[in-house]
């Protein structure tokens, strides 16, 4: 009936510290009843340690399409006692600058550090977001004159990587129209096309569509009057206008209107045209003319008497037409009958050469008298 109760067991594969592989179990110090009755042998045993569980994960990671990522991080769980993991190989096919947006395995492997021998390790793979880049698709800036239609195209686009492009973007603008009047409008862009554009977040840019005045000219009217006269200027012609815009008024002034403007040509100056429309245009005004053309004066020689054999003295005449204060003060005064010798009978009396004030506005008609040469007693 004699028993072991106890063994004295020892091995330097016990500690915690002890690293993987096989260790002598020492047996010693039996104790029990009856054990003087033997002679003990002491037999080993072993230790087998095996290796513990380590888990190396790579850290999730985020970049943007274009740019080039470099991997570094991971995450170690399961080390034991002071046993590190100092560098793990990291590789993705989004790390590329070329790699579209969306996720991509991070692939850990190859783990140095210090003890690993100790542990099976397993790798777990982390992720990759590629996340989209910014582009801008900004509309070019446009011009147009009022009254004409806009076809619009420019754009420009910032931001864009690798060999992405953009070929096309929906462009509108109020402005475009013939009938958008002169200001600022805005250009919106829309739908950009092209290649690789899934890959970015598109923001769009207004740009300024500004439509510029028409040139309009208006041209006062030539106009005439004769020389006496007052005129009434109400002629124009308007060169230039768009959709349905009128002028329907012009001031138009001249110099050369009152009565008293002497013959000749005068500056019909146009200005403040009033209508429909006008304030999208660039209104230039031409000058007219007004000619004032000469009035009708006729200068009558008066009729006159003489006794044969007298001599007589011419002094007497008609104008007739006189303007303003214009005045005929003298007129040459000719007749073959003034001399004493003329017969008895009837002589005309030529004028001519009429002296005075404001003359030359007129065209002058002279007008014979007649000298009548009395028998004498």
């Amino acid at each position: 009936s004699d028993s072991v109760t106890g063994v004295s067991l020892s091995s330097s594969g016990t500690a915690a510290t002890a690293g993987v592989g096989s260790y002598s179990i020492a047996a010693s110090s039996a104790q029990g009843s009856g054990l003087s009755n033997y002679t003990i042998t002491y037999a080993d045993g072993t230790l087998t340690v095996d290796p513990a569980a380590l888990t190396v994960t790579a850290d999730a990671a985020r970049k943007t399409y274009g740019d080039s990522a470099s991997l570094t991080g991971y995450t170690a769980t399961g080390l034991k006692n002071s046993d590190s993991v100092t560098g793990v190989s990291l590789s993705s096919s989004g790390t590329a600058a070329t790699a579209g947006v969306g996720s991509y395995n991070i692939a850990a492997a190859s783990a140095q550090g210090s003890g690993l021998s100790n542990y099976t390790i397993t790798y777990a793979d982390g992720t990759l977001t590629v996340d989209p880049a910014a582009l801008t698709v900004t509309a070019d800036a446009a011009r147009k004159t009022y009254g004409d239609s806009a076809s619009l195209t420019g754009f420009t686009a910032t931001g864009l990587k690798n060999s992405d492009s953009v070929t096309g973007v929906s462009l509108s603008s109020s402005g475009t129209a013939a009938i958008a009047g002169v200001g600022s409008y805005s250009i919106a862009a829309a739908s950009a096309q092209g290649s690789g554009l899934s890959n970015y977040t598109i923001t769009y840019a207004d740009g300024t569509l500004t439509v510029d005045p028409a040139a309009l000219t208006v041209t006062a009217d030539a106009a005439r009057k004769t020389y006496g006269d007052s005129a009434t200027l109400t002629g124009f012609t308007a060169t230039g206008l768009k959709n349905s815009d009128s002028v329907t008024g012009v001031s138009l002034s001249s110099s050369g209107t009152a009565a008293t403007a002497g013959v000749g040509s005068y500056n019909i100056a146009a200005a403040s045209a009033q209508g429909s429309g006008l304030s999208n245009y660039t209104i230039t005004y031409a000058d007219g003319t007004l000619t004032v053309d000469p009035a009708a004066l006729t200068v009558t020689a008066d009729a006159a008497r003489k006794t044969y054999g007298d001599s007589a003295s011419l002094t007497g005449f008609t104008a007739t037409g006189l303007k303003n204060s214009d005045s005929v003060t003298g007129v040459s005064l000719s007749s073959s009958g003034t001399a004493a010798t003329a017969g008895v009978g009837s002589y005309s009396i030529a004028a001519a050469s009429a002296q005075g004030s404001g003359l030359s506005n007129y065209t002058i008609t002279y007008a014979d008298g007649t000298l009548t040469v009395d028998p004498a007693a």
